[in-house]
């Protein structure tokens, strides 16, 4: 299975001038934990709601501060068109919980670790059903 098939669309964008607090409504707005940071069409950066956290409540700086200042710069990201082990690899060995999904140099979508566990689930989901309905199901013996 390709990081295409399982992977959230379209991912919440902004610029690097965009105030943190602007961040922190797009977070809220879209029920997501992060947001990509891209200018002229470049992923520059990533945010997530714990670097808001960190970076921006603990020092006590201004919600007015512009994201670029506070942003995890040059993330890690992978091909839309890798697969799934790919994502599995990074994520563990690099101790990161999202990753932006490319196709050459254009953001396309992001996954997570929530995307992976969900299609985690819906595997185990399918190969359990038969199983489930032969242990359910009366067995008719057959003359």
């Amino acid at each position: 299975m390709r990081i295409r098939d399982i992977m959230s669309v379209p991912p919440v964008v902004v610029p690097s001038i965009t105030s943190v607090r602007e961040v922190a409504q797009h977070m809220d707005h879209d029920g997501v934990g992060c947001v990509l940071v891209v200018d002229d069409d470049r992923l520059v950066g990533i945010v997530t709601d714990r670097d808001l956290a960190l970076r921006v409540l603990a020092p006590g700086l201004s919600p007015d501060v512009a994201v670029g200042s506070v942003m995890t710069p040059r993330p890690l990201s992978v091909n839309a068109d890798e697969d799934l082990s790919t994502v599995v690899h990074l994520l563990g060995h690099h101790d990161v919980r999202r990753l932006p999904v490319m196709v050459g140099d254009i953001v396309v979508g992001i996954i997570t670790v929530d995307d992976l566990l969900v299609e985690v689930a819906r595997l185990q989901q399918d190969l359990l059903a038969p199983v489930t309905r032969e242990i359910t199901e009366p067995q008719h013996a057959h003359s």
